[in-house]
């Protein structure tokens, strides 16, 4: 993602990241039958991530995601995405400046209206593209979503605007969860969405031409 923005998109210098930075196993609800991280480990590794796109970008926007409110859930009382950036960074903050809400989304507004979008982690998930889809008529702007993993355009019912999902940048192999049982689920999918002036470009794993873009 760094790569594409810098070469073919070097007027960009804000990068959202759309939820679920953090992952947060060992504080999960769900049985503790696989290896994972301990809260160290899964804040610094984090905070990492974070310096390093402060490189390249001048702007950080951060949402809330289910996996990232783990924390909260597991202590029982209020704790922020912001105050989980502030531990993650420690003494060692990043370059650039970085915005983190404890909602799941943010606004992405420009001059021309029907190039607005929502970008965010929604509760639901289903059908790739069809979540962010129905939201779009709701909210009345275009909407990109992480959380369900999979990647998918399609048009909002009333045709209007667009929902995308983007995919999502991990390693499905290493989530325990998922390469342990044998399912119907649809299977992941990695990718990251551009917008520039308000026009999607997406870049998917298997569907783009990574070494005509030299990757």
């Amino acid at each position: 993602a760094v790569y594409i923005t810098r070469r073919y998109f070097p007027h960009i210098d804000h990068v959202c990241l759309i939820g679920d930075t953090w992952d947060w196993t060992s504080l999960s609800k769900h049985p503790k039958d696989q290896p994972s991280e301990d809260i160290d480990e899964c804040l610094d590794m984090g905070g990492a991530m974070l310096r390093h796109l402060s490189d390249y970008f001048q702007d950080i926007w951060m949402t809330n995601g289910n996996h990232d409110a783990r924390i909260g859930l597991k202590l029982d009382a209020p704790f922020t995405l912001k105050r989980v950036v502030n531990a993650a960074l420690g003494d060692e903050w990043t370059k650039g400046r970085i915005h983190v809400t404890n909602l799941d989304y943010v606004y992405a507004d420009g001059q021309d209206t029907a190039r607005n979008w929502i970008l965010g982690h929604p509760s639901h998930y289903g059908q790739s593209g069809k979540v962010p889809a129905v939201i779009a008529d709701l909210e009345q702007r275009n909407v990109a979503t992480g959380h369900n993993h999979q990647i998918g355009i399609q048009q909002s019912p009333s045709g209007r605007w667009m929902g995308v999902d983007v995919g999502h940048m991990t390693d499905p192999d290493s989530h325990y969860y998922v390469v342990r049982r044998l399912t119907k689920y649809v299977r992941w999918n990695s990718g990251f969405l551009v917008l520039s002036h308000g026009h999607p470009h997406p870049y998917w794993e298997r569907w783009t031409d990574w070494a005509r873009l030299g990757c």
